[in-house]
């Protein structure tokens, strides 16, 4: 599972059988930056932590095609306490998967679906994944 989140509560995802590529993180990328510019919005600001996907040099490469309108902040390799959106997963472990039990990767999947659908369509959740007082930085700006 892939995710982001932004101040306001919006919600995107994938979901992945296996491991995540630098093609994968590319395509999702690109997603984020076609519905951002449906809202005619500026450039697109992805926060990633130290995974090697988020260091290949295909997506670096990518970013600087770019030219701007997609730009990626690097945190320390593993700083979760930083990045608001490692809330996600754990509202859809909890609230999701932990209750369901699923049997399965076909039934993991879709609850795991389910649950980011439902997540998606409650935005002042999602707002409320920016409430600790280590992601203040990502909301001094939104």
């Amino acid at each position: 599972m892939i995710s982001a989140i932004s101040a306001q509560g919006a919600l995107r995802f994938s979901l992945f059988a296996g491991t995540l590529t630098a093609a994968g993180f590319i395509a999702f990328l690109t997603r984020l930056r076609h519905d951002a510019g449906q809202h005619r919005s500026g450039p697109v600001f992805v926060i990633v932590d130290g995974h090697p996907v988020h260091r290949a040099t295909a997506v670096d490469d990518f970013v600087r095609s770019t030219d701007g309108a997609l730009r990626l902040h690097r945190l320390p390799a593993y700083s979760r306490q930083l990045h608001p959106d490692e809330w996600v997963w754990n509202n859809v472990k909890a609230d999701g998967v932990a209750p369901a039990a699923p049997k399965g990767p076909k039934q993991m999947k879709a609850v795991v679906t389910a649950r980011l659908r439902r997540l998606r369509r409650l935005p002042h959740i999602v707002r409320g994944f920016f409430a600790d007082r280590e992601p203040a930085y990502i909301t001094a700006m939104a």
